[in-house]
């Protein structure tokens, strides 16, 4: 039982060094797009600033690295934890990531197929694949809100519950 427990306990650090990855890039990306508020001027000149860093080679690969670990791991454990009997806010955390998994690969296929096609990934990108009815666009940006506000919840639970993550 032991040896289980260390590899969990692995496997999550695992999934949460992903997650500190994503949430860097998520609050610039997500600044980014607020300053479109204030000013599209600034919004624009602080995206072509932040593109020179993810969108090197070595930071898209370190990304797209760390949603796929993100989304494999979360999953797994969404499995895991779902064939038994959770309290509501581990459901809340379940299907919160089951979603967030959908949203990160979703964005994924948008980003790389709305660039493949030409079309810049700015704020009016999104409405050219709108417009186009892109199929695979709508799952990503109709309810990316969702998962952001479960999100939190994922590091509430552990820290309460820390005994029970071994049954």
């Amino acid at each position: 039982m032991h040896i289980a427990f260390v590899s969990m306990v692995r496997f999550r650090h695992v999934h949460a060094s992903s997650a500190i990855v994503l949430a860097i890039f998520a609050i610039a990306h997500v600044f980014n797009h607020s300053l479109a508020i204030v000013s599209l001027g600034t919004h624009t000149a602080v995206l072509h600033v932040l593109r020179l860093v993810y969108r090197h080679s070595i930071s898209e690969t370190i990304l797209v690295a760390a949603v796929t670990v993100q989304v494999c791991t979360g999953l797994t454990m969404v499995w895991k934890y779902s064939l038994r009997r959770a309290p509501p806010l581990r459901n809340l955390q379940l299907v919160s990531g089951a979603y967030l998994a959908v949203f990160l690969v979703s964005h994924l296929i948008t980003v790389f197929t709305t660039r493949q096609r030409g079309i810049d990934t700015d704020l009016c990108g999104p409405l050219t694949l709108l417009a186009a009815c892109s199929v695979g666009y709508r799952p990503c940006h109709c309810c990316r809100v969702t998962p952001w506000r479960c999100w939190p919840f994922s590091f509430i639970w552990p820290a309460r519950h820390a005994g029970t993550l071994a049954a």
